[in-house]
């Protein structure tokens, strides 16, 4: 305190030349020690002196020696601080370019986003084929779901013979990544044979690639053989920010494919994010522990783990993937605990979310809408909104994690007496699209058992005469003109 109030006493060109000469001090001190306090006080120091090349020089240091500690985070607050300095154009597309890898380290995709325009705003053309290049293409995918041009830059870039193997393994990646939130096999494929050739080194990408590419559309063989193998050799991978996307990658694997290694590998990552302060990936885990529970219908424990992520990340740090997911999760906990007025309020967060481009969001946003009117026992849908959500059934069958969707319309068909061809789209989408690669849930067993009562209850004309009988009964209104669009 007393050598504060000194200071403040001091002329200003005084104050700067105190604080310059104990930066320097610092300096040296730091060059011969390494103690990585001094770092952080030495950078301090230049930043009061006014000298900013130095003090751009050392916060940089300070970025770059927190990003290998796994704080990405606070490595991105350091580069905020050094772009406030910097004037150069030249220096300010480096500077955005370091903070877009810290972005997506810390899992702010918004900040990554942001930067990647504020990149193009200056003209600043990424190299061919490099990590920013991709990181561009990412962000834009994770804030907006717009594909572009994008699946031809990738690729461009997975097949390019003359760029590094992990730049072709990442764009490969994303490209499959793509390829399983719209469902495109065919896209999928030509991004796993675009780099296939590669897959003889040992690295992470090398690992990851064939993983995704089993676990959604592939061997599910294969796919637990390369989950398994990749997380005995989760502690290899350094530093922690790649352990825990290889941990996630590999929970997520094993929670489509119906494993019960997801749980607890989920709850591993939870507890090593917790204990490091790692709030993205711990709200990242949580989230996953959240629909894992939901999925085999432990309600009260989805619910614990949603409570856990609420409040955990500002939503502006959020991607509108994570918001997404953030506020699906609310709404399937509010759809199984029948309360109403909650379902509502989020089905219309969830239309504020956006993501328009994203066939996903479509799904959940339309089918949630549905089931919401199916908690009323006595509700029928038309024939106007049974033939529309045949058109989304008919886009979104072949995506992941989409059971939901066929449950929700094989019960309209029930109601309205259309038994014979709900049973046949649910055995079709158990048998062409699960592939059998995880267990049914139980509400599309329940159902399809249901079904299968009824239809040899009935007689052969069965279907005919309930059909007749519905059409005498009350049907509700469509689900567009119950609840309005908030955006």
């Amino acid at each position: 305190m007393l050598g504060e109030c000194v200071l403040d006493l001091l002329p200003p060109a005084t104050r700067r030349a105190v604080h310059a000469y104990i930066a320097s001090h610092l300096e040296r001190g730091f060059e011969t020690s390494h103690d990585a306090a001094l770092l952080w006080d030495c950078a301090e120091q230049w930043v009061m002196s006014g000298d900013t090349d130095k003090a751009v020089e050392f916060l940089r240091r300070c970025a770059l020696h927190a990003a290998d500690l796994g704080r990405a985070a606070q490595a991105l607050r350091l580069l905020e601080r050094v772009m406030e300095l910097v004037t150069d154009p030249g220096e300010k597309a480096e500077v955005l370019r370091d903070m877009m890898i810290s972005g997506k380290a810390a899992g702010h995709w918004s900040e990554v986003h942001r930067c990647s325009q504020q990149l193009a705003a200056l003209s600043a053309e990424s190299p061919t084929h490099s990590d920013i290049e991709l990181l561009s293409v990412e962000a834009c995918w994770m804030m907006s779901f717009q594909v572009g041009d994008a699946t031809t830059r990738l690729l461009a870039c997975a097949s390019a013979v003359t760029a590094d193997p992990n730049h072709r393994l990442d764009a490969a990646i994303l490209l499959m990544r793509i390829a399983h939130e719209r469902g495109d096999a065919a896209l999928a494929r030509s991004a796993y044979e675009s780099a296939e050739k590669l897959l003889t080194n040992t690295g992470y990408s090398s690992r990851l690639l064939p993983l995704i590419y089993h676990t959604s559309f592939g061997d599910r063989d294969r796919a637990l053989e390369a989950a398994r193998a990749l997380r005995h050799d989760l502690a290899s991978f350094q530093p922690i920010t790649l352990q825990f996307r290889a941990g996630f990658n590999v929970a997520t694997a094993f929670a489509y494919l119906g494993e019960r290694e997801a749980l607890d590998l989920y709850r591993e990552l939870y507890d090593l994010a917790s204990q490091l302060g790692m709030k993205a990936w711990q709200w990242q885990f949580a989230s996953s522990l959240c629909w894992w529970q939901l999925e085999h219908e432990n309600v009260d424990a989805a619910e614990e783990w949603y409570e856990r992520t609420e409040g955990s990340r500002p939503g502006d740090l959020m991607s509108t993937a994570e918001r997404r997911k953030n506020v699906g999760c609310a709404c399937e906990i509010a759809l199984r605990r029948h309360d109403v007025p909650r379902a509502r309020e989020m089905i219309l967060r969830l239309r504020a979310v956006g993501a328009a481009e994203s066939i996903r969001a479509a799904i959940y946003i339309d089918t949630f809408e549905l089931r919401l009117l199916q908690l009323d026992q006595s509700t029928l849908s038309t024939d106007e909104e049974i033939d529309e959500l045949m058109r989304v059934f008919s886009t979104g069958r072949s995506l992941i994690g989409v059971d939901f969707l066929v449950v929700a319309l094989g019960e309209a068909l029930r109601r309205r007496g259309r038994q014979r061809e709900a049973q046949a789209i649910l055995d079709a989408y158990a048998r062409e699209y699960r592939r059998e690669r995880s267990p049914l849930p139980q509400s599309f067993l329940a159902l399809r058992d249901r079904i299968c009562m009824e239809i040899r209850l009935l007689p052969e004309d069965a279907s005919v005469m309930l059909s007749g009988c519905a059409n005498a009964l009350h049907v509700v209104t469509p689900p567009a003109s119950r609840i309005e669009a908030s955006s």
